[in-house]
């Protein structure tokens, strides 16, 4: 660079692009740098494959493809099972809130809903990939792979549970179901006696007889 008349322009902020978002010695910061992952790649593409073209292609594929699966594992983590203790996390701090809606917990409860959905969307864009994949080499057949994507949006999709009137969580498929159907009957329901009329009298007649 000196040679060449050129200096370092370095860069402003943090310097780490990655975390683990635990806390004290388990939290780990690191900086994730292409040339680590182009490093990976072309250490496995250069490995020597005995066979003929279609072959050789063909295991340096899946080499790459394991390759690339464990460092996500060891760079990033295991995305399916951070959704689900992040959704855990989320459902315990919901709860304390409930119990004591002070700041701390509320700023609690915003990290973890944060931290919930970003997981979430990683493993939502891993589901779409995926389907692709198995998209292009099944075609639109019912495969028991597109059968576990249904079955997680319907898992994403229950209602849980639902608070009622009073304030009141309710649980169990029944309970919700009976409450929901209260909560809408009362709500387009009207007796007679809620519609007061005598605010028409202050309105003129326009027609006369």
């Amino acid at each position: 660079m000196d040679d060449r008349g050129m200096s370092d322009l370095s860069f402003i902020g943090n310097p780490f692009t990655w975390c683990n978002g635990s806390r004290g010695r388990k939290r780990i910061s690191t900086r994730l740098d292409k040339s680590d992952y182009n490093s990976l790649i072309e250490s496995i593409w250069n490995k020597e494959v005995q066979g003929n073209d279609k072959w050789i292609l063909q295991q340096k594929l899946k080499a790459i493809a394991r390759g690339l699966s464990k460092w996500s594992k060891e760079s990033i983590g295991d995305v399916f099972t951070s959704v689900k203790q992040t959704e855990l996390e989320m459902c315990r701090l919901e709860q304390e809130y409930e119990t004591n809606n002070d700041d701390a917990n509320r700023q609690n409860l915003y990290k973890a809903q944060a931290e919930y959905t970003r997981w979430l969307n990683m493993q939502e864009s891993i589901l779409k990939q995926k389907s692709r994949i198995k998209s292009a080499e099944e075609g639109d057949s019912n495969s028991k792979y597109f059968h576990n994507v249904i079955k997680e949006k319907i898992r994403r999709a229950h209602i849980y549970r639902i608070k009622d009137n009073q304030g009141t969580w309710i649980e169990g498929n029944e309970a919700t179901t009976s409450a929901a159907i209260d909560h809408f009957s009362n709500l387009f329901t009207h007796t007679q006696s809620d519609n007061n009329l005598s605010i028409l009298e202050c309105i003129e007649p326009m027609v006369t007889e």
